[in-house]
């Protein structure tokens, strides 16, 4: 009869054993990976390589993803003119998720407070809001942006979100194959007055700027 019991016994301690060992694999398996294109905690993708490792820096410097966003949002505005800056607007979509709350701020451009709502009558053709020049332009709500977006989820100090980017100006950043494209383009015309931007930015320069040169633009 004891024999029994102890063979009983045996038996109910082997087959917990085997459990125990059967779970541990399942948690050591079912691990996730990361290979060099997944992330475990956090990663930040903006359009350039520099953009996105201004993002990441900021994250390790215990700056919250909302840091991470503006650190890189002000990079690529220098890098990418062309698509984005200060002279337009930004929507930010922030997802919290120890709550699931879903937050928008919105702070794209605005038409001037005193606008008339019925100034496109008086253009000579209204509906051609693809025409060059700066006639459609609204007023920029991109700073702002980054600020409310800072105030309400920021853990670093405002001026530490430029300092990378100031610290990437200060020599001259090269010029970026897509915008050295974009400048160039056929359709773009580059006289002074008819593309403001360019005017303003590269001081009146009645040529495109190329891929590769030095550039500055110690005054953003």
């Amino acid at each position: 009869m004891a024999s029994s019991k102890g063979r009983v016994c045996c038996l109910v301690l082997l087959a917990l054993g085997a459990l125990g060992i059967i779970i541990t694999l399942v948690v050591i398996l079912t691990q996730p990976k990361c290979d060099p294109k997944s992330y475990l905690h956090a990663a930040v993708a903006a359009d350039t390589k520099i953009c996105s490792d201004i993002g990441r820096d900021i994250l390790q410097q215990g700056g919250s993803p909302v840091d991470a966003a503006i650190a890189a949002l002000i990079c690529t505005s220098v890098l990418n003119p062309q698509s984005m800056g200060l002279g337009g607007g930004v929507i930010f979509t922030i997802y919290n998720a120890s709550t699931g709350m879903v937050e928008v701020i919105n702070a794209r451009e605005t038409a001037p407070l005193h606008f008339s709502g019925d100034l496109l009558k008086h253009c000579p053709n209204p509906f051609n809001l693809g025409k060059k020049g700066v006639q459609w332009i609204g007023v920029p709500g991109e700073l702002r942006g980054y600020e409310e977006a800072h105030k309400r989820h920021g853990r670093l100090t405002w001026k530490s979100l430029f300092e990378p980017t100031i610290k990437l100006l200060t020599p001259g950043v090269q010029i970026p194959v897509v915008l050295s494209q974009f400048l160039n383009h056929p359709n773009l015309t580059l006289n002074p007055g008819e593309w403001v931007q360019c005017a303003c930015v590269w001081k009146g320069m009645k040529f495109a700027l190329t891929e590769n040169p030095l550039h500055l633009q110690m005054q953003l």
